[in-house]
């Protein structure tokens, strides 16, 4: 079984699971029946949560130690992943092996003063940090990006947004403009807003002959629907983008992981409206579906 983790289940390997049920995934490790991996979304949040809350490192430490010890493979970051689909082509391990650093810096480290200081890892003979603010902005910059993906059809679609916006009106449309709505899902149109998407994210000139773009869309399948999903939701129930919201950035951004070429499954105890179409297909499980 290839199991992605979530931001959460790392932490309940601390809080959650016995050493008697930890015990029983470095078992399933061992024996070849679960392959563990990680996303730099998650190096990403939770060197962010010790800048907000340094209080929280030894929290943050035990879980990092618990997960290394399930030898868990560091996936690229989504850009990343979107480039290697786009250009059709493997991204080097060293190109990202930044984010296993961070995490084994953090699992190393004698406190969270140090970490952001500087200590001698004497096992290594390494001096070793972590820029905890770095990884705070990078992580609000990049979350900043949500608001900018979604502006475009939310202007085009629902009449005087910056203004309902400003005034904290409901984003909510009528039944007949939703109807529309899930018309332009099956448009040109959509596709071209996809595309423009990313470019945004890849700074790569997508390709131009249509089989190769009904190639990549293949992939991008689980992303593209956690878009739609998104969209929905805002015209339905008035849910407004936020960049505070940080899970809803991260979270879409998961499903970039997963097409139907792979076997991947998602582990996570989040019920976010990006991962309905993850949970349809039976991709969506808790890690508690792990130890049966």
């Amino acid at each position: 079984m290839n199991a992605i983790f979530d931001t959460n289940p790392i932490y309940y390997l601390e809080s959650k699971l016995t050493d008697t049920e930890l015990k029983k995934l470095q078992e399933k490790v061992i024996n070849e029946e679960l392959k563990v991996f990680i996303s730099p979304i998650s190096v990403i949040e939770m060197g962010s949560r010790l800048k907000k809350t340094s209080s929280d490192f030894k929290k943050v430490q035990t879980s990092i130690r618990n997960l290394i010890t399930l030898n868990p493979v560091f996936l690229p970051d989504p850009e990343l992943q979107l480039v290697e689909y786009v250009l059709n082509l493997t991204i080097s391990e060293n190109e990202y092996r930044h984010w296993k650093e961070t995490f084994y810096t953090i699992k190393v480290a004698p406190n969270v003063t140090e970490l952001e200081l500087g200590f001698d890892d004497l096992s290594t003979h390494t001096r070793r940090a972590v820029n905890l603010e770095h990884l705070h902005i990078f992580r609000n910059n990049y979350e900043s990006c949500y608001v900018t993906d979604m502006e475009i059809p939310l202007k085009t679609i629902i009449e005087n947004y910056d203004k309902k916006i400003a005034k904290r009106k409901s984003t909510r449309i009528t039944k007949e403009r939703i109807a529309d709505f899930k018309k332009y899902l099956t448009s040109n149109n959509w596709t071209n807003q996809i595309k423009l998407i990313l470019i945004n994210r890849t700074d790569l000139p997508l390709p131009i002959d249509d089989a190769e773009i009904e190639e990549l869309f293949k992939k991008i399948y689980f992303f593209r629907k956690a878009y739609e999903a998104l969209f929905l939701k805002i015209f339905e129930e008035g849910y407004v983008p936020n960049a505070k919201k940080k899970n809803d950035y991260n979270d879409l951004h998961f499903n970039v992981y997963f097409h139907d070429m792979n076997d991947f499954i998602f582990i996570t105890s989040e019920n976010n409206i990006v991962f309905q179409e993850l949970e349809r297909k039976g991709r969506r499980k808790d890690i508690t579906d792990l130890l049966k």
